[in-house]
């Protein structure tokens, strides 16, 4: 658990403390209902609000906790949007962003589809995954806070 953030039918957004690195938080978005543009726009405005009042390096890390069945992935008006607006604080995100990690219940053609299209529209500047469960996604933030403190231990020196 962390210190709540925002909360909506479907969303929890906590900011969330990582054992593999005490300078980094997790913005972590538990959501349990199908997003939709107006719920994007919210989180959107939520992220934007706590990047503008917080100096701190941070993981993105939105869960499918649907309990049942998988989630169905944002639509393209949605995924648009998501874009405008990493495009919008892309200097924030390149200082402070380690890397987004979407942990979903599985890895179908659709989920597929979905991330394609996105990585067409968008190219990150931090690393980018959908991780199957809690173990690949776990595996793939390790990854990437590792990397990264080797980056600001270099540029430190």
């Amino acid at each position: 658990m962390g210190t709540p953030l925002f909360q909506s039918e479907g969303v929890n957004v906590e900011i969330r403390k990582t054992e593999y690195w005490d300078d980094v938080d997790v913005m972590w978005l538990g959501i349990s209902t199908s997003p939709n543009l107006a719920s994007i726009q919210k989180l959107s405005t939520v992220f934007e609000m706590w990047l503008k009042n917080s100096e701190r390096m941070f993981i993105l890390w939105p869960e499918d906790v649907q309990e049942s069945e998988q989630l169905a992935p944002p639509d393209l008006p949605s995924l648009i949007h998501i874009v405008s607006r990493l495009l919008e604080h892309r200097e924030l995100i390149k200082e402070r962003l380690v890397c987004t990690c979407i942990q979903t219940k599985g890895l179908d053609g659709l989920l597929k589809m979905v991330k394609e299209t996105f990585l067409s529209m968008y190219t990150p500047i931090a690393p980018f995954d959908l991780g199957v469960g809690p173990n690949e996604a776990d595996h793939f933030v390790k990854k990437c806070i590792k990397k990264r403190k080797k980056i600001c231990t270099v540029t430190s020196v």
